[in-house]
């Protein structure tokens, strides 16, 4: 009631009007910030998506299939009758399946190799339930990634390449500086044995190690060549590491 006698009217009078609006404001809002959510992950579907892109998949399905069943453009050919259709879940939610061949209970050596990078044996297949595999984007495709067979050096070789590395800045430092009786016998023993042997072994070690157990693609054999070349191998061995510091684990 106002000073005046007439009836004000005011929101308590229609509390459930008021509530429905807010109710509705709210609902707009929580919409749209799921729209917005929604955007985001489809671009990021889509930037997901580019040829020779790595992505990770978690394996949750796996069924053996009729080979003819497999996409015609699938990047890997499947010759055998038979062909082990795995799903894996992507993080943006998508699901996608890669192919190996399969034939009279005999996993393939693709997929041997890749259960192997994962310590899986071949008896104990439902191990890979869950892991989280390696990824490259070819087409419309996933592929696991796949590391060649082969040596598969050492992860202690990275730890000879940075005392190579170390020994060989400590010369060039003491050089500068005038210090130390560089040209002794044993110095110049030590420092040709560090150049000649101890850091291209251990530069191939290492990068055998990466190209089995990473996605590190580049030659073990080019990048200890280099590392044998007195004063090359300092530039090399820090480019090498900036390239191995890119590399993604299997």
């Amino acid at each position: 009631m106002s000073d005046d006698g007439e009836e004000v009217v005011t929101d308590e009078a229609h509390p459930k009007e008021a509530t429905a609006e807010v109710e509705t404001a709210s609902t707009a809002a929580a919409d749209t910030g799921e729209d917005a959510a929604e955007s985001f992950l489809d671009l990021e579907s889509e930037l997901t998506n580019i040829d020779g892109d790595r992505v990770r998949g978690r394996a949750i399905d796996v069924e053996r299939i009729p080979a003819e069943t497999v996409p015609a453009d699938y990047p890997v050919t499947i010759t055998t009758p038979q062909a082990l259709a795995l799903t894996l879940e992507l993080r943006t939610g998508e699901e996608t399946r890669v192919y190996f061949e399969f034939e009279d209970g005999t996993p393939e050596d693709r997929l041997v190799r890749l259960l192997d990078r994962h310590g899986i044996e071949p008896e104990r297949f439902a191990d890979l339930y869950g892991e989280s595999l390696l990824l490259t984007v070819e087409g419309s495709h996933h592929v696991p990634y796949v590391p060649p067979d082969g040596p598969e050096g050492s992860s202690l070789g990275v730890y000879g390449v940075g005392a190579g590395l170390g020994v060989n800045l400590l010369v060039f430092a003491l050089a500068v500086a005038g210090l130390g009786n560089l040209l002794s016998v044993p110095v110049v023993i030590g420092w040709l044995l560090v150049n000649l042997v101890g850091l291209p072994i251990a530069t191939y070690l290492d990068a055998r190690h990466l190209l089995t157990h990473t996605d590190w693609e580049q030659g073990p054999g080019f990048w200890a060549a280099l590392a044998a070349l007195p004063g090359v191998n300092v530039v090399s061995s820090l480019v090498y590491l900036q390239t191995r510091r890119g590399s993604t684990e299997l």
